[in-house]
């Protein structure tokens, strides 16, 4: 592709590839490196207001743009078609991504728990209380009562430094945490089954509106292919919204989004406003109304009690 010389050319083609393939993903990368590198601060800001995605997203985007290892052959045909696991194959010092790709770990259909995963094995860690040179620099504690948005953000944040400097991160496994998990996977699954029902209904209904066609106007009235409009297992909700918004409907994104976050007993006024605009904002959420209905249930308890 040309070097692109406007903000609209950048947005233009950063908007139109990275949603596709693992090719679109590496070549959005590129452009976004390249803008990033090439434009004013000001420019940027102006690019930004133009993009599908956000600021945060265009980062990750630029980080896998400066990795030019990931745009040869051998490592671009095992990259997955999702730029969240890419920007995380991308962080691996170039020794780390030899060794994950002879071990068989970075791979088309390779999951962010598989290389999480691989880490820490590469990284040696092991629980302090099965390792005689083990020992306990710091102990995190917070009250009983600590907001549960802020415990999401915090536990994040151990994660990262947990990968960063190879330590072992002990967590309990408390029948809440596990309870967590599984509701955000209800979550995600959710968004992703009923996307997937949503666009399989709007192509038949416009085939079938259509009567008796040819296969070429067939094609003029769903002009997408299966692999543009697929939706993984694992797929991000960004994904989701790229397919979604593939076929003129966007939006539809919000409604199966506060849906979702409903069934996990979210709020009604938190989900009514849109407040909840990204997946770590939405798990923090899901985490605080879960928070909520432990303590209501405990003061149930007290109350019958006595």
């Amino acid at each position: 592709m040309a070097i692109q010389n406007t903000i609209q050319d950048y947005a233009k083609a950063i908007n139109s590839s990275w949603h596709k393939t693992t090719d679109s993903v590496l070549e959005t990368a590129r452009l976004c490196a390249e803008a990033e590198k090439k434009l004013r601060a000001e420019e940027k800001n102006k690019l930004f207001k133009g993009l599908d995605f956000n600021k945060a997203t265009f980062s990750k985007f630029v980080k896998i743009g400066s990795q030019p290892q990931l745009q040869t052959d051998p490592v671009k045909s095992l990259l997955p078609p999702n730029y969240s696991i890419v920007y995380e194959v991308a962080k691996l010092p170039d020794a780390d991504l030899r060794v994950a790709i002879k071990e068989g770990v970075i791979t088309p259909k390779m999951s962010r728990g598989d290389l999480d995963a691989w880490l820490e094995r590469r990284l040696g860690k092991i629980p302090a209380s099965d390792s005689p040179h083990a020992r306990i620099i710091a102990t995190v504690e917070v009250p009983s009562d600590y907001d549960p948005k802020k415990q999401a953000l915090l536990e994040k944040a151990l994660d990262k430094l947990r990968l960063q400097f190879g330590f072992s991160l002990e967590r309990p496994r408390d029948a809440e945490e596990m309870a967590f998990n599984r509701m955000a996977a209800r979550v995600d699954d959710h968004i992703r089954k009923e996307a997937r029902r949503f666009i399989h209904t709007l192509k038949a209904s416009r085939v079938q509106a259509a009567g008796k066609t040819s296969a070429a106007e067939r094609k003029n009235l769903w002009p997408f292919t299966d692999d543009e409009l697929a939706i993984a297992v694992d797929a991000t909700w960004d994904q989701v919204k790229a397919a979604l918004e593939l076929v003129g409907n966007a939006d539809e994104f919000e409604r199966l989004r506060d849906e979702a976050l409903r069934l996990c007993g979210v709020p009604e006024e938190r989900v009514s406003d849109h407040p909840i605009i990204d997946h770590d904002e939405a798990m923090a959420e899901i985490r605080a109304a879960m928070h909520e209905a432990r303590r209501t249930h405990a003061n149930g308890q007290r109350v019958t009690t006595h």
